[in-house]
């Protein structure tokens, strides 16, 4: 009896364990050359056949009870682990879905390399149902999992750009990033080299390598914005009396830095005869295409947190076109009157403005990220 007791509380604990979810790596810097692969996991089920093929759970099948679904992909078993970031919409992942197809089987063709080699792929800002349909449009042979909020894409530092291609060096305990490149990987050749080379070498011999620095040139797709101090304060100022109606009789606004969600700006306004209090934040964020630029848009909203006003300060659509007038009341009648308090499931089909749908996703998942900012209003009493 005691015997059977013993087992069922190991077996508890083992459980708990097993199941307790590992704690998400933050947005920071992109990883460089040497540098170990930060921690990616995902609750998403994979297949039997995509858990065999990366070789998850050693020992699993004959403890099939304690399979979870949560993984990381430092829990892939191979030497060279290629990640790859896309995303079902950008046209330089479609341009290199046949490439990398003919890379993955080229590896399959050699038994070591198949056995040593493990292809992964990650939809930035895909959900499930878009990441299998890119699989059978493209028809893609290695897994491919969804990071529809984009947590995946963050974690490994906001690259700015898809496809972006990672070949990594693991052990059992341990990674290395071997080779880093954005954009379309256009020679299989040199790919197939630089796999090659990964393999002959140790993670050691990797992290005394000159790190190399990313391919993408900032400062000719607007990452930051070229506009003063000024001329931001009149932005903002712009957006509040967008959603003032009502007779106004003066607009104060502050700038407020908040510790956690960073800078917000506060305005105090008199309008119809009632005192009214609105925030505005000025979002930028890199895009996700590997050519496209920068995207920055304005919210405000009032102490309830329904969004007030939407104002644009640059977004592009297809080939870096700003958008029209259509585009900008398109995107406004979608959010205005919204709460920030809610969940932003952005769905491509209603919710996309024509050829811009992953600038899109963007603007959605930033007002998704909002809530953080009515949460940090709050605490510091200032709603």
């Amino acid at each position: 009896m005691y015997r059977q007791l013993q087992s069922f509380l190991i077996s508890i604990i083992v459980l708990l364990l097993w199941y307790c979810p590992s704690p998400q790596a933050t947005s920071g810097e992109l990883p460089k050359t040497g540098e170990p692969l930060p921690k990616l996991t995902t609750a998403y089920e994979l297949s039997s056949e995509e858990r065999a093929y990366l070789d998850l759970y050693k020992g699993e099948k004959k403890l099939p009870f304690f399979r979870k679904r949560e993984f990381s992909l430092h829990d892939i078993n191979a030497e060279v682990l290629v990640v790859e970031f896309l995303n079902r919409y950008c046209p330089s992942c479609q341009a290199q879905a046949p490439i990398f197809n003919s890379i993955f089987e080229r590896i399959l063709e050699h038994q070591d390399l198949a056995q040593t080699v493990k292809f992964i792929g990650i939809g930035a800002g895909n959900d499930s149902e878009e990441v299998k349909k890119y699989r059978r449009e493209k028809e893609i042979p290695f897994p491919v999992i969804p990071d529809p909020d984009f947590s995946l894409y963050d974690t490994i530092g906001d690259p700015g750009a898809i496809p972006f291609t990672l070949i990594v060096k693991k052990t059992d305990t341990d990674s290395a990033i071997a080779f880093v490149h954005v954009g379309v990987m256009r020679d299989p050749d040199v790919f197939i080299k630089e796999i090659h080379s990964t393999l002959e070498r140790s993670i050691a011999d990797i992290r005394i390598m000159t790190q190399q620095e990313m391919l993408v040139e900032t400062e000719d797709r607007k990452f930051s914005l070229a506009m003063s101090e000024e001329e931001l304060y009149q932005k903002v100022q712009k957006s509040m009396r967008s959603a003032l109606t009502g007779n106004t009789t003066a607009l104060n606004v502050s700038k407020l830095s908040l510790p956690e969600t960073g800078t917000l700006y506060r305005g105090e306004a008199i309008t119809g005869g009632k005192d009214m209090v609105l925030f505005s934040k000025i979002i930028s964020r890199k895009p996700v295409c590997d050519v496209c630029h920068g995207i920055h848009f304005i919210v405000t909203f009032g102490t309830k947190g329904i969004i007030e006003d939407f104002l644009p300060i640059y977004l592009t659509k297809y080939g870096n076109v700003e958008w029209h007038a259509k585009d900008m009341e398109f995107m406004q009648k979608k959010i205005l009157d919204t709460s920030l308090k809610k969940e932003y499931k952005f769905k491509p089909e209603v919710d996309a403005v024509s050829l811009a749908t992953m600038t899109s996703a963007i603007i959605f998942n930033s007002l998704h990220r909002m809530k953080a900012v009515l949460e940090e209003l709050k605490q510091h009493d200032m709603l």
